[in-house]
């Protein structure tokens, strides 16, 4: 069954419940956060660069990634893709539902340091190849994570995006649309970003 987050008329919450495609609710919670420090109309608005850091005590038995963004991102954990597929996570209504992908991540995990990190672009949210705007699209570019861990001593751990994530928008991809195309300054590169 495809899955969808289908937001709620409340406005200024970025805590979304996940429900199934029938509309039940499948008991999670998401939270997105929003990286961009300030927006100025003015200025081209480029891409946002978001990292956290944790560590794992002990050897990952599973764990499973759920990721989405308001805007299109690629995702990494400790510098693995976790998908090849580009234009993440697709096109929708946005004032209506937003698609989510659920990864199996237990191997590109590992004891001791680790790090979740992703790229968040304008894509049809606020780029100029979008659906006509609707008062909740457009203004903030936003990205969630949640990461669920089952440790091999029976502990659970969990990881969601929150205000200890890290985030510049000073990285290579500047301007990025899916109908003007991407500005890259490859001398803006963040060496060990990734990893």
């Amino acid at each position: 069954e495809r899955m969808l987050i289908r937001f709620s008329r409340t406005r200024g919450s970025i805590l979304k419940s996940l429900k199934s495609q029938k509309g039940e609710s499948l008991g999670m919670k998401f939270h997105f956060i929003e990286p961009e420090l300030d927006l100025n109309k003015k200025i081209p608005k480029t891409a946002s660069y978001i990292r956290k850091e944790f560590p794992l005590s002990g050897k990952v038995k599973k764990a499973t990634a759920y990721f989405t963004a308001c805007g299109l991102y690629k995702a990494y954990i400790n510098g693995r893709e976790v998908d090849h597929q580009v234009l993440l996570p697709g096109n929708t209504s946005y004032a209506h539902r937003l698609q989510y992908q659920q990864y199996d991540v237990t191997t590109y995990l590992q004891e001791g340091a680790n790090a979740v990190t992703a790229v968040v672009g304008e894509g049809w949210y606020r780029g100029k190849g979008g659906f006509p705007p609707t008062p909740d699209e457009g203004k903030r570019l936003k990205f969630m994570c949640h990461l669920e861990i089952d440790m091999e001593d029976g502990t659970a751990v969990t990881l969601d995006t929150d205000s200890t994530w890290r985030a510049t928008q000073d990285g290579p991809i500047g301007e990025n649309d899916l109908k003007a195309g991407e500005h890259y300054d490859a001398r803006k590169e963040l060496a060990g970003w990734t990893i």
